[in-house]
């Protein structure tokens, strides 16, 4: 056969019903693909929706996670003004911007070993409604996704003062600082007209 004949030699046609059974099954094959995509996806927003951003600190030896959406901003501390007149674990005051932020010491208030003050720690601001204060830190590590769901909360080795504020411990063992609940104590008050 000359090339010629080849080309005008026409392909032996797909009966409709073997065309339509293809069809369907590749249909079918991306309809498939297409749920399971929306399941996933689904998933990860129902994932999603159950956790919160925290930023992971270090106080002494253990480590803490404080729910971002308290957080103001994160200051290296450059000086501390002492505040009379007030308990052991107020640290002071700063002035930040022209602002003027109490500062507590978290070791203290939660009754952890201290370790002596360097210019290495850090101030993290908080704020709650009205409420802004700083609080002394020895180290941030970072920024992590905390799944309230995935939390151990019977924790027997923790009592007193900080299991109070210890919402519970990750699967990781980090412990979940209760922000609210700490910005909430009157113990953090400062009566202005002493």
């Amino acid at each position: 056969m000359a090339k010629g004949d080849q080309k005008k030699k026409k392909e032996k046609p797909v009966p409709p019903d073997e065309a339509l059974g293809v069809i369907s099954a590749v249909r079918e094959r991306i309809l498939e693909e297409r749920a399971e995509r929306l399941k996933t996806g689904r998933h990860e927003e129902e994932r999603a929706e159950n956790r919160f951003a925290g930023l992971e600190l270090l106080l002494g030896m253990e480590h803490y996670i404080i729910d971002h959406q308290y957080i103001t901003e994160v200051i290296h501390l450059k000086s501390l003004t002492p505040l009379p007149c007030t308990p052991d674990y107020f640290a002071g005051i700063i002035n930040v911007r022209g602002k003027i932020f109490a500062v507590i010491s978290l070791k203290k208030f939660l009754n952890l070993p201290e370790s002596g003050l360097t210019n290495d720690n850090l101030v993290i601001l908080l704020r709650k409604d009205d409420i802004e204060l700083g609080i002394l830190v020895d180290e941030v590590i970072g920024n992590c996704f905390v799944y309230p769901d995935k939390l151990q909360i019977k924790i027997a080795a923790i009592s007193g003062i900080q299991g109070s504020y210890i919402t519970g411990v990750t699967e990781g063992g980090i412990l979940v600082f209760n922000t609210r609940a700490f910005m909430e104590d009157d113990r953090i008050m400062i009566d202005e007209s002493l």
